[in-house]
């Protein structure tokens, strides 16, 4: 198997705490990271690997077989690892939001099909959170209360990470307590300023309702500044063919809205903004995520003040067209 460390490590923290909640409270990642890297693991090994219990996860037969052979080599390594590495999750530091369906977004229905099933046959974790349900079926798990991991893409964020960044940064290592300062402060200069221009953009557009013809990774934009939206998936959905009733309702959006845009996600094939578009004589424009970077644009010089400036002007079109 070609599989990432990092899945075998979370596995193993997994397998130590017999919780998926507890290894994302360890690993100081969120617990749809978990879930992800388990559902590779199981993808990779083709079998599952965990019993979902009203008490949490147990270990199957093959899981038990792997975390032997894991369990040594992962155990090394971390004993081997820096004391002085201190590891966060994004989500500590800002106002998390819960991943949503607006209206009319894609239905999930394998998922809910599950999620009925587990909900019946009472396979739920109890966390210090709460409950949580997962299917019985390989690789799925099903959590409710999903947090949308994209908290950078509102400035407004990006700027409370800084602040937080710099000052992890000095009380780790205060000897250099000053040019951390300065370099956050220059930073954080040039942030207030592009989150204060999103807010005078959007708040003197003439609407404020986007579409978006594909995964919707704004969800913390649009709530920081005020506009509504509908789109074809989740942020984190792992969809990539809407529903035709998906793809009606939201042609009837821009057809009764007057949209003039359809907007689409980085390194995405655009096929259902591009239909959309072509029943409603709307065009398309792109919006960066700011997740990935392509070759051209690392050589072209691009970083997050850059794209979201052309998120801005592209938002600006849109919502005054």
């Amino acid at each position: 198997m070609n599989v990432n460390f990092e899945y075998y490590k979370v596995f193993y923290h997994v397998c130590a705490h017999g919780s998926l909640t507890a290894a994302a409270q360890e690993l100081c990642i969120s617990q749809p990271a978990v879930s992800q890297a388990v559902r590779q693991l199981e993808k990779e090994a083709g079998t599952k690997l965990f019993f979902r219990t009203s008490k949490g996860v147990q270990l199957t037969r093959e899981g038990e077989l792997l975390y032997h052979y894991v369990k040594p080599g992962v155990e090394e390594l971390l004993e081997g690892n820096d004391s002085r590495v201190h590891a966060h999750s994004l989500l500590e530091w800002v106002e998390p939001l819960e991943e949503e369906t607006a209206e009319g977004m894609q239905s999930r229905e394998h998922d809910h099909d599950h999620e009925e099933e587990a909900l019946k046959n009472g396979a739920a974790e109890e966390t210090a959170g709460g409950t949580e349900a997962f299917a019985e079926d390989a690789g799925v798990h099903l959590e409710e209360g999903e947090y949308d991991e994209h908290v950078w893409t509102s400035p407004a964020n990006a700027i409370l990470i800084v602040e937080k960044i710099r000052d992890t940064l000095i009380s780790i290592d205060p000897d250099r307590a000053g040019i951390y300062e300065e370099n956050a402060r220059a930073y954080l200069e040039q942030l207030r300023s592009l989150d204060s221009d999103y807010r005078r953009v959007i708040g003197e557009a003439k609407r404020h309702t986007v579409i978006f013809g594909d995964r919707f990774p704004f969800l913390y934009l649009v709530k920081t500044y005020g506009l509504d939206y509908y789109a074809a998936f989740p942020g984190c959905s792992s969809e990539t063919e809407p529903s035709a009733a998906t793809i009606a309702f939201l042609t009837d959006e821009v057809k009764e809205e007057h949209i003039p845009v359809v907007f689409y996600l980085e390194l995405s094939n655009a096929k259902v903004a591009d239909a959309i578009a072509e029943v409603t004589g709307a065009r398309t424009a792109m919006l960066h995520s700011c997740h990935t970077l392509t070759r051209e644009e690392m050589q072209r010089g691009e970083n997050y003040l850059s794209l979201m400036r052309q998120n801005l002007e592209q938002l600006k079109l849109a919502l005054n067209e």
